[in-house]
């Protein structure tokens, strides 16, 4: 494989693949392998998560600086945000209260622990049990946040679907729905224009990088959008089947036991 420009890595079910304290946390042979890689090829966080205290820990366990959060929303090279993008509040208020005729469960800014809402807080239980520790009702939402990403939770894979198909033909000049999840059973909603292929290309443009000669390790459709923008996306093999069907790669191992390690080993001294 040609010496990439860059190395963009997703976190969850991509690269994190220990628990500390109930928390998804590296591995030492992946920590250790993204220092010392880093010092070589530039080693970029490419994420749906947002900074939440858990995600800073993350970063700075591996003393990177450069990473792209909410699936390209925000953007931080050595430290310094280049790029910030919400959806429109109007467009924003109006995805919420769409998505909450359906009852699903809607998470603001991936923030699981402020900003999980659904309807019946009856199922608080059964919803604790998938994460959402912190349940709010519709109406507790503050409709003058400031939202850069919805993620849309059911158990129902036909009324995601139905969701989806509602929220495009509604709203789909103004921003960016992807599928994701190990089985595509999780919508997320950006901004128009906003994918980790278009964070990571402006990681790489503020780098003087070429985007071509990068690469992108994923695990969703969500990953997916770096398919034809970076010069090769890879999928391990955990990967949702619908991004392994379209990922430029699909490495024959899973991202657990210090995966990634085993992947970065190749571009060693």
């Amino acid at each position: 494989m040609f010496k990439p420009s860059a190395i963009f890595i997703d976190l969850d079910h991509t690269s994190l693949d220990a628990r500390v304290n109930n928390k998804s946390v590296f591995s030492e042979k992946n920590r250790k392998a993204i220092i010392e890689i880093n010092k070589e090829i530039p080693v970029v966080i490419s994420t749906g998560r947002g900074l939440t205290s858990a995600t800073k820990e993350i970063i700075d366990s591996v003393n990177l600086n450069s990473y792209v959060l909410w699936n390209g929303a925000k953007v931080v090279v050595d430290n310094e945000e280049v790029f910030l993008k919400e959806i429109t509040q109007e467009i924003a208020l109006e995805i919420f209260d769409e998505i909450a005729k359906f009852k699903s469960v809607m998470v603001l800014n991936s923030d699981f622990k402020n900003q999980s809402y659904f309807a019946w807080k009856s199922l608080r239980f059964v919803l604790k049990l998938l994460r959402f520790d912190s349940l709010k009702k519709y109406d507790e939402f503050d409709r003058e946040s400031t939202i850069f990403k919805f993620i849309v939770f059911d158990l129902r894979k036909e009324k995601l679907f139905k969701i989806r198909k509602h929220l495009e033909e509604k709203f789909g000049n103004f921003v960016t729905i992807t599928e994701s999840g190990n089985k595509n059973n999780i919508l997320e909603i950006s901004a128009k224009g906003v994918s980790k292929a278009s964070g990571n290309k402006i990681f790489c443009e503020h780098k003087n990088i070429d985007v071509t000669r990068a690469i992108h390790l994923g695990d969703a459709m969500n990953d997916a959008s770096c398919v034809g923008v970076l010069g090769k996306t890879i999928a391990f093999a955990n990967a949702s089947d619908a991004f392994k069907k379209v990922a430029d790669e699909v490495l024959p191992y899973t991202y657990e036991n210090a995966g990634l390690a085993r992947f970065l080993e190749q571009f060693k001294k």
